[in-house]
């Protein structure tokens, strides 16, 4: 049986009587590359903080590739799921990015080779090893992002969250961030995003899940996002490629794919 994420019944009120997740029910398949997609205020970071254990279903349940998430499972789940936050001040807290980096793996006790080579092996993949002794505070919003992400990658988790991981990028940013996920995807790194981009997500999804109001309003392949009265109702703008290619009898699937149907002979550099 293939491996999934299963989410069943999922209900959380804030502290102030707030419904965030109301009777939210899902399935995410293991490895996947999963998008979560819906406007302001319709728990998509709740959902992220349920779903790595930081807050622990009371209303309904969690369960990760046969483990259900509680309070007793909740810490070793950790080591399995990591999240990333949109901002990554909130992650960031030691003197250098190397000291950033190496707090996971000595709180879980490694030996210090271990610790070394998790470390190493962290920097290596974000691309950031000749920054390791410079403070992570005067780092660029995308070097933070990607300091971020090797201190949850040093705890070699099989699955990573990330919440909004795009805003505030530059282009340039924005293509090393990419590059790094792919990279990790690659390595079979399962990795579902919280993102208001659709453009993005568009691109780069194999699972699609829309979300309005605490709940699953939709959830299936990145044709989802062709349909203008889902979208609208979601309170999401449709992809680009899809609004320049309605009404032309086929859409493409990426940017690359629409050069190539819009002029064959264009090489791909």
């Amino acid at each position: 049986m293939t491996e999934c994420m299963e989410i069943k019944n999922l209900s959380y009120r804030y502290p102030d009587g707030t419904l965030a997740l109301d009777g939210l029910s899902l399935t995410i398949p293991l490895p996947s590359r999963t998008f979560i997609l819906g406007s302001n205020g319709c728990g998509k970071s709740t959902l992220l903080r349920h779903l790595n254990g930081l807050i622990v279903p009371e209303a309904g349940s969690v369960t990760i590739a046969g483990r259900q998430l509680t309070k007793k499972t909740a810490n070793s789940i950790r080591q399995n799921v990591g999240l990333l936050f949109d901002n990554p001040d909130t992650q960031i807290f030691s003197p250098s990015v190397a000291a950033d980096v190496r707090f996971g793996p000595v709180n879980l006790r490694l030996k210090p080779e271990e610790i070394s080579r998790r470390v190493e092996e962290a920097l290596r993949t974000v691309e950031l090893r000749e920054l390791a002794e410079k403070s992570p505070y005067n780092l660029s919003l995308g070097q933070k992002k990607r300091c971020a992400i090797a201190g949850v990658l040093a705890m070699e988790p099989r699955i990573l969250l990330l919440d909004e991981p795009f805003s505030g990028l530059d282009a340039a940013a924005l293509r090393q961030f990419l590059h790094t996920l792919s990279s990790l995807y690659d390595t079979g790194v399962t990795q579902i995003v919280s993102t208001h981009d659709v453009d993005l997500a568009y691109e780069w999804a194999e699972y699609v899940v829309i979300m309005e109001r605490g709940r699953v309003k939709a959830c299936g392949g990145r044709e989802l996002m062709r349909d203008a009265d889902l979208m609208s109702e979601a309170g999401l703008d449709l992809p680009l490629l899809v609004r320049l290619f309605q009404g032309m009898g086929q859409i493409p699937d990426s940017l690359e794919q629409a050069r190539q149907w819009i002029d064959p002979n264009i090489r791909r550099e």
